[in-house]
């Protein structure tokens, strides 16, 4: 089947809320070039520097097919259970 996919590649939390979350997608089938149009906005194919939140993405490939992708949830992440703070 050449159907217009797409999939989740890696997800990155947001740490501390430093804004610096990610997104990066999979984009299979159709045909090239693509539009990416994001919930909030992007129409990059991949989502950096985001916050705590979820968020679709709405492709089209250039013969008008059309695929939304799942929800991606990003989350805030306090604390890495290897990272040691000095008890002072």
């Amino acid at each position: 089947s050449n159907g217009l996919t797409t999939s989740l590649s890696a997800l990155t939390n947001e740490y501390c809320y430093n804004g610096l979350g990610s997104i990066d997608i999979n984009v299979d089938g159709g045909e090239s070039p693509y539009i990416f149009a994001w919930s909030n906005g992007t129409t990059t194919e991949d989502l950096t520097d985001i916050h705590t939140g979820t968020y679709s993405v709405e492709i089209t490939d250039n013969s008008g097919c059309i695929v939304v992708s799942d929800f991606y949830t990003v989350e805030n992440i306090q604390n890495y259970p290897h990272l040691v703070t000095n008890p002072e």
